[in-house]
């Protein structure tokens, strides 16, 4: 994990010009694109927020977790299955609650570095009646479900709620029919799938401890996914769909290393040009290894269950 998380820093970071502690802070919450929250959710669903359960209930965050977090639960009706759901009714959310803030005797920490995390900046949050879309992935627990980040509510009444949702629609069909988007005329709906595809496979189980499994996808879909990376115009950073998916940065979530016969140049410039000349060559040969959960993850979600 730690290979994958220097690789991904090196082009993440010094591509998007972030020099700063605080700036890298600041990324670290930003809305994540539409794209990369269709990828890693399990189900999507329109709902509407019927009620929030007064008392919390205690589970570890993730396996093997030796203390419990306070969790409310929101009963969400379901008006839209977009992504799993088909059938259901109703499921539940769990919305963690943040730790009570420090004695101000005993902060604990510097607050103008590394300040709490609330509701819209980093903890999801819903309200009674609230309607909205959700981008979900099940508590390990199996008790509900949880959203990882502020940005995974959009809520109803947001000016861009129908704009989103749409291209929501459209990455769970792309996702689903991989080789329709590849087969498209349109080089950024290629694109698009193949970013889907790399942010799906490539997004770590978070409730596994230690270092996650690896495992490599088929030849023909990696294939796909390089050449149309390769194809790709990599100087495009303004893509409003795809955001910060820049092909660069699709590059770097790959956990290319040396290993592979990548030297990370320090220069940016240097190292758009250094890291599409490697895809170009390894495009047919070089297979995508997807993260998949370990034996001790499942052994631990059996535990906690």
């Amino acid at each position: 994990m730690q290979r994958t998380l220097k690789v991904a820093l090196c082009g993440f970071v010094v591509g998007t010009m972030m020099t700063s502690p605080a700036s890298v802070k600041a990324l670290m919450i930003a809305a994540g694109p539409i794209p990369q929250r269709v990828a890693q959710a399990d189900t999507i669903i329109i709902g509407k927020v019927k009620r929030i359960e007064k008392k919390a209930v205690s589970f570890p965050a993730f396996p093997g977790a030796e203390e419990k977090s306070d969790y409310l639960v929101a009963v969400v009706e379901i008006q839209d299955a977009i992504k799993s759901g088909k059938g259901v009714t109703s499921l539940k959310v769990g919305l963690m609650q943040p730790p009570p803030p420090a004695p101000q005797d005993n902060p604990g920490g510097n607050p103008q570095i590394d300040p709490p995390i609330r509701p819209g900046r980093g903890m999801p949050s819903l309200s009674e009646n609230q309607e909205a879309c959700l981008f979900l992935r099940p508590h390990h627990s199996g008790e509900f479900y949880v959203m990882q980040m502020y940005f995974d509510v959009i809520d109803k009444t947001s000016a861009n709620f129908e704009k989103e949702v749409k291209l929501a629609k459209k990455c769970v069909k792309l996702l689903a029919n991989p080789d329709k988007g590849f087969q498209s005329k349109d080089a950024h709906e290629r694109l698009l799938t193949a970013a889907l595809l790399i942010s799906h496979f490539r997004n770590p189980p978070i409730q596994s401890p230690g270092e996650p499994k690896e495992e490599k996808i088929s030849a023909e879909l990696s294939k796909k996914i390089l050449n149309t990376l390769a194809e790709a115009n990599w100087s495009d950073m303004n893509d409003p769909e795809l955001g910060y998916m820049t092909a660069q940065n699709l590059f770097f979530q790959l956990g290319i290393t040396d290993q592979d016969g990548f030297i990370c140049p320090q220069d940016e410039q240097q190292m758009r040009s250094a890291a599409k000349a490697w895809v170009v060559k390894n495009a047919n040969s070089f297979r995508i290894r997807r993260f998949v959960e370990n034996d001790a993850s499942k052994d631990l979600k059996k535990g906690s269950k």
